[in-house]
């Protein structure tokens, strides 16, 4: 997400001259690219590119969500392949009242164990969730749970992700990124909860 601008304080700062810069294209929210060679600019005119294809951060059974996900990004762009099981399969939850339901699932993961980390994803209720989170839950969860807006999430993992209303967040600009970035944050279970119908390249992958 650098500006060309940017790209230049990064290079100045480097003084031997040679960068290591290690991204990925599918989370990008400016102008779509698919090589990185449509991306780095004019000031940094020699470059190799190496591309990672060994995932050990997210579960293997995401890939199936994680590559519809992708694929509708850019079909050039590709998924590295994890070597990596969890055993939770893909958990997909309609529901007229997504907020309770994903507080109730919350309650569920973080009850399941109290090492885990869970984060709630969604694009427009974050402040509904974090007033209706202290009475529901009613605990002192300190970091364990967190909710974000999709781009917050960048970065960042957690053992569970419970991503809201993917619909909304693909309508917002750069939306399938911001969606790819959401479901690739969990490390064991992705939950999604929705009442409005899911994204096509969700229900294709899920056969919903």
């Amino acid at each position: 997400d650098l500006t060309p601008m940017q790209w230049r304080m990064v290079a100045r700062r480097s003084s031997g001259g040679a960068l290591t810069v290690v991204g990925d294209l599918a989370q990008r929210v400016g102008t779509p690219v698919s090589r990185w060679s449509d991306l780095i600019p004019d000031q940094l005119p020699r470059f190799d590119v190496r591309e990672l294809t060994v995932n050990y951060r997210s579960p293997a059974e995401n890939d199936i969500v994680t590559d519809a996900v992708l694929s509708a990004i850019s079909p050039d762009l590709s998924l590295a392949r994890s070597l990596r099981r969890s055993g939770f399969e893909p958990l997909v939850l309609p529901t007229e009242d997504p907020i309770v339901e994903a507080l109730t699932v919350a309650a569920h993961e973080l009850a399941r164990d109290e090492t885990l980390r869970v984060a709630i994803v969604t694009a427009d209720h974050g402040v509904e969730i974090l007033a209706a989170a202290d009475g529901a839950l009613n605990a002192d969860l300190g970091d364990r749970l967190a909710v974000l807006a999709p781009a917050e999430a960048k970065g960042l993992e957690f053992d569970s992700v419970i991503v809201i209303e993917p619909a909304a967040i693909v309508a917002r600009r750069h939306g399938l990124n911001l969606l790819y970035v959401a479901i690739t944050r969990p490390t064991q279970r992705l939950i999604v909860v929705h009442h409005d119908p899911l994204p096509e390249p969700i229900t294709e992958a899920l056969g919903q």
